[in-house]
């Protein structure tokens, strides 16, 4: 979660109190918007500029008032110790501080001159005298944190003060025992408190601590205070008060001996029990759990599965307690677990702003439930699919009947020949197709009902039929899949249980089973179930699973795993600690992501600027693409990349020398370039050295090296603009 920076604001809330709020720092990079509400299908709510937390502290005991210390230097201290804990912990905090005219510590004896006991030395007069701007700082203090929730009634509060200042955050405390407010308190952190009263219900901190049944010295002369904390509240109450204090700890020891263990609390030997009262109440604080962040935006194409885990800032061993529940606003197709975890396929394009709550579900102490919105923009889906191989391109057309064109010399094309197709000729087999891969010479497509067919180049048992022969016709592999993707060598599909399979070569362990050995037919990577999409490349794999995390096997060359080395590996290897991947596209020596949020990461070989992230740098680990577009389906190429933006803009970068970026040059480029022409893309996929797309009505474009006829426009011409496939 981000530090929050709030502006800067006078409130004057009574008379003789005044309240301030003052920024965390001057971080304008930090600066939360206020989200938008978005279109229906649901209600809309905007989120407020609100901090997490509102610190609220007021000074006392007649310290001086400064820019640094705003409201002196014992309360501004502690409140600088509890903002650096929770700015490293990722909350944002709202100060506040509360004004109160309080005279100097010395003012509590009956006379300048008098020398005995503390005891001896106040009186309820000087008492009368010292506190007299509590009332007006506790009217002030009590409107700030009414006013506060009224505009953020979520946000924690927690308050500090020192000397009359702790007083009036006691009596402040008490004052909203009543109100609903009180559930939003974490705690009060309090420094030679005035009103303490004998036997205190919280922990009493000091060097060396007071006694417990001590009382302060207004509890002594005037009237007790209530008991902190009140009965059956939820917040905590810290005093730091030191034995002899004549503020807090009234007593018969020499009263300038108790003056000046009462002024010292910021001195340096005593600075650590300022620490530790802060990092208790800061300990307390992050036992409530925040999401984090408060908003995540996220888009997706309908239909597209999607395994988002919402992230909350809880203290450390609290998540497995944390509950989310769905407020309003999910759409059709999704669901949010109980544990945070949103899931499914929406079916229903729009914008959307899912709703939700969190809370530990095991303390009464931190129930308070927090809110948290998803941002959901879901696309169209394209009416069509088309996919790239190294000289052909294949489409799935809007009434499910599969074309393909371009080379064919191993039968690629699935037309029965081998005989290069200068127009889009349709695959030889009865049925309605679902989705379709291509890639180097062997083609691989999933039926409606779940049927897997291959055909092609066969040398390496890629096809998945058990033979080497290359195959003209689609062959049936097996049924029961859901998505596969074939490249040079090797192909790997997903079942409709989630289970992964690979079949073909297998030098580098590209197959992932934990062995080289060449497989003639579909074999399985591991045991898991929760497989929901793959990709093949040159030597290599990679996939996403459904808590959105990111695996990579085989070839490492070139870094192209992701996972920060060069080392092969033969099993599934996780590609750092994300969990928002949604999809991923493997070339020949790299591989490009795309993220819940819209980011589009790339990493391994980066000779021609192919990773986009305006370098020719090497890449072991995923690193963002230099674009500010939020995309929602990428592609790679062999050193080429392409991606989609949620407005249905195309863009490319890397390699050009046939114009496969399509912004009518041959120009290569480190970072992304929009296609020229007609911007209505729906979903694009990269090849050897051409490119291809799916506009929003099912017309496909390509653009490219031509050479073999894979750009489908009925010549042998290169391309480097997006030009119609022939219908």
């Amino acid at each position: 979660m981000r530090s929050t920076v709030l502006p800067f604001v006078l409130l004057a809330l009574a008379v003789g109190g005044i309240a301030e709020t003052t920024p965390d720092g001057p971080r304008a990079d930090d600066l939360v918007a206020r989200p938008q509400p978005v279109a229906t299908p649901v209600s809309t709510q905007t989120f407020a500029d609100c901090a997490d937390v509102l610190l609220l502290a007021a000074g006392g005991g007649g310290e001086r008032i400064t820019s640094t210390n705003p409201v002196g230097a014992t309360a501004s201290a502690l409140v600088r110790q509890y903002a650096a804990r929770a700015r490293a912990g990722g909350r944002s905090v709202e100060r506040r501080y509360v004004a109160v005219d309080a005279p100097g510590v010395g003012s509590l004896k009956r006379s300048a001159t008098f020398r005995g006991t503390a005891s001896a030395a106040v009186t309820r007069a000087s008492v009368n005298l010292w506190a007299r701007g509590v009332d007006a700082g506790v009217d002030a203090a009590v409107a700030s944190v009414t006013e506060a929730a009224t505009h953020c009634p979520d946000q924690q509060v927690v308050l500090a003060g020192y000397s009359q200042g702790a007083m009036v955050m006691h009596r402040t405390l008490g004052r909203l025992a009543a109100s609903a407010v009180l559930d939003r308190v974490v705690g009060a952190m309090l420094v030679s408190d005035g009103d303490r009263i004998s036997r205190t219900r919280g922990p009493i901190l000091g060097a060396p601590a007071a006694p417990r049944r001590g009382q302060g010295v207004s509890t002594a002369r005037r009237a007790p205070a209530n008991a902190l904390p009140t009965s059956g509240a939820s917040y905590q109450v810290w005093n730091l008060c030191t034995r002899g204090d004549v503020v807090c700890d009234l007593r018969d020891n020499r009263v300038a001996e108790a003056l000046v263990t009462s002024r010292t609390y910021d001195d340096a030997s005593r600075r650590p029990q300022l620490r530790e009262i802060a990092q208790l109440a800061w300990d307390r604080s992050t036992g409530w759990p925040i999401p984090a962040p408060r908003v995540v935006t996220v888009s997706r194409i309908a239909g597209v599965p999607l395994s988002q885990q919402l992230a909350v800032n809880v203290r450390d061993g609290r998540e497995p307690y944390v509950r989310w529940t769905v407020l309003e606003g999910l759409p059709a197709g999704l669901t949010l677990s109980e544990t945070g975890l949103l899931s499914g396929a929406a079916t229903t394009a729009g914008s959307y702003r899912l709703l939700y709550s969190v809370r530990d579900a095991s303390l009464a102490a931190y129930s308070h439930p927090q809110p948290g919105a998803v941002d959901l923009t879901i696309i169209p889906a394209a009416p069509a699919q088309v996919q790239t191989g190294g000289g052909q391109s294949c489409q799935v057309r809007v009434d499910s009947s599969l074309w393909c064109w371009g080379a064919n010399a191993y039968g690629q094309l699935g037309d029965g020949t081998r005989t290069r197709r200068l127009n889009p000729t349709k695959v030889a087999s009865a049925g309605s197709w679902e989705t379709v891969s291509t890639g180097g010479s062997t083609t691989c497509g999933i039926k409606s009902d779940a049927t897997l067919w291959c055909w092609g180049l066969n040398y390496k048992g890629q096809v998945g039929d058990g033979t080497r022969d290359n195959r003209m016709y689609p062959q049936k592999i097996a049924g029961g899949y859901a998505s596969v993707s074939t490249n040079y060598f090797h192909s790997c599909g997903i079942k409709t249980t989630g289970a992964l399979f690979c079949w073909g070569a297998n030098a580098n362990g590209q197959l992932g089973d934990g062995t080289t050995d060449t497989r003639g037919r579909p074999r399985r990577v591991g045991d898991a179930v929760d497989w929901v999409s793959v990709t093949t490349g040159g030597t290599h794999t990679c996939g996403v699973r459904r808590d959105g995390s990111a695996w990579c096997w085989g070839a490492n060359d070139f870094g192209q795993l992701g996972d920060g080395t060069r080392s092969r590996r033969l099993t599934p290897m996780r590609v750092g600690t994300a969990q928002d991947w949604v999809q991923l596209s493997s070339a020949w020596l790299h591989t490009c992501g795309v993220t819940t949020g819209g980011e589009v990461r790339c990493w391994g070989d980066n000779r021609e600027g192919q990773l986009g992230d305006g370098t020719t740098l090497l890449r072991t680990t995923p690193t963002p693409v230099v674009s500010d577009e939020t995309f929602v389906d990428v592609a790679t190429g062999q050193q080429h990349s392409c991606a989609v933006g949620a407005d249905r803009t195309a863009w490319c970068w890397g390699a050009n020398n046939y114009g496969q970026l399509g912004n009518g040059s041959v120009t290569d480029a480190a970072s992304p370039q929009m296609v020229a022409g007609e911007q209505d893309f729906a979903q694009v996929s990269a090849s050897w050295l051409h490119t291809c797309a799916i506009r929003a009505d099912g017309r496909s474009a390509c653009w490219g090296a031509n050479e073999s006829a894979q750009l489908g426009t009925g010549d042998l011409v290169d391309q480097p603009s997006p030009v119609g496939v022939i219908q």
